[in-house]
């Protein structure tokens, strides 16, 4: 529904611009056609059609409100065990030192590579990475997980690896022109 709102949205406003510099081309529907009108008909859509659109918009991930406990700057808890760091360009980051719960994901490559993961909220993220990346987060209940790596050139090599409480439980490795390898698990 949101995508047809966006739509509506641009057409409409395609429509108020069009018909402010050609009043007769947007209202080809009236026997009246000035740029006032234009003005009250397709101005007052576009502007309908972008409320909706903000109104049906999807909540952003990882945005939790009614948690009264610390979050770190990923939306995960805080838990003094675990050491964060935040690299610039790179999303939250830590190294896990015997967390219980606690799900790591480790991507190496010998290049430059995409990785696309199950965040915190249980939602899909993307982020870039170059010759290697890590990513850890507490969840808060039963969880579907999903790590996949794919790199950027030939001869690529590419291994992305899942944790869950400091013990390796997925692995996957790949190599060859713009390779992918993914691993994914149920915790």
């Amino acid at each position: 529904m949101n995508d047809f709102f966006l739509l509506l949205f641009l057409i409409t406003f395609l429509g108020l611009v069009v018909g402010l510099i050609r009043p007769q081309t947007a209202l080809w529907f009236l026997k009246v056609k000035t740029r006032g009108r234009v003005t009250a008909i397709y101005g007052l859509a576009t502007f309908t059609f972008f409320v909706l659109f903000g109104l049906t918009a999807p909540p952003e991930p990882g945005i939790k409100t009614d948690n009264p406990q610390p979050l770190t700057e990923s939306g995960s808890p805080v838990t003094g065990e675990a050491k964060f760091t935040q690299d610039k360009d790179q999303p939250l980051t830590s190294q896990v030192v015997d967390v219980e719960g606690m799900i790591e994901y480790r991507v190496k490559a010998n290049g430059y590579f995409d990785v696309t993961y199950t965040n915190e909220s249980g939602g899909i993220s993307q982020t870039k990475g170059d010759r290697e990346w890590k990513y850890s987060f507490k969840p808060d209940d039963y969880i579907i997980i999903s790590l996949i790596g794919q790199v950027h050139r030939e001869d690529g090599d590419i291994t992305v690896e899942i944790y869950h409480s400091g013990k390796l439980i997925k692995q996957s490795h790949s190599n060859g022109d713009f390779v992918a390898a993914a691993a994914d698990a149920a915790l």
